[in-house]
């Protein structure tokens, strides 16, 4: 499975290269340089795009399968579901946990004070679990519809729930004066373990449906 992981890694590693050779530096250049401090709020938006950055990379990935054949080349080796599908969810949990280790690391350099760590770090652990559900999800809809038709279903709604959201927060600020932030800020008080009881159980149960799913060849492009 380890040759499967390295196949399916390139889409990853321009993702995670882009994110934290580029625009992670853009972004916290104020704060690299000592102009400002690291700010709570702006660390849980931070946080926030480890979703974008690991579903980004698990979509890219499909479509180069879709556009490659990769698929039906997998199938005529002796390389079974539960490594294919197994490589798949690995690359997803590495992306997850680099993130979170790398930001681990940022946030331990910038923040002076334990009031302010602990909570970055629960909300980076809150937004790993989510990453992992979205990705068993992305997965669960590969395998069973393929590229092709999963993304017809897929992106509409991926649209309505970036649309949805910018009404809600303007009815939010102006009738009960409640900022995004404060919301993101207010999931931090959450127990982590919640998230992770939670999560995990999810994305491994995704895992073992995906492995039925891909042995239906039928349904793969």
């Amino acid at each position: 499975m380890w040759r499967l992981i390295r196949k399916n890694s390139l889409m990853f590693l321009v993702y995670q290269g882009l994110y934290f050779g580029l625009f992670f530096p853009l972004i916290n250049q104020d704060r690299l340089f000592g102009e400002n401090p690291l700010d709570l709020s702006f660390v849980v938006f931070l946080n926030s795009y480890m979703i974008w950055l690991v579903l980004g990379s698990v979509w890219g990935q499909e479509q180069q399968e879709s556009k490659s054949n990769g698929y039906a080349f997998l199938s005529t080796l002796p390389i079974r579901a539960h490594q294919i599908v197994g490589a798949k969810y690995a690359l997803a949990a590495l992306a997850t946990l680099s993130f979170v280790g790398l930001h681990l690391v940022w946030y331990a350099v910038s923040f002076d004070e334990p009031t302010f760590l602990a909570p970055a770090r629960i909300s980076l652990i809150h937004v790993a679990g989510l990453c992992l559900v979205l990705s068993g999800v992305y997965y669960l809809g590969f395998f069973r519809f393929g590229y092709k038709r999963y993304s017809k279903i897929a992106i509409p709604l991926w649209l309505l729930l970036i649309v949805v959201p910018l009404p809600l927060q303007i009815l939010l600020k102006e009738r009960f004066d409640i900022h995004t932030s404060d919301v993101l800020l207010w999931l931090t008080r959450i127990d982590p373990m919640i998230t992770l009881a939670i999560s995990l159980p999810l994305f491994l149960g995704s895992l073992g449906l995906a492995i039925r799913f891909k042995k239906n060849l039928n349904v793969l492009e």
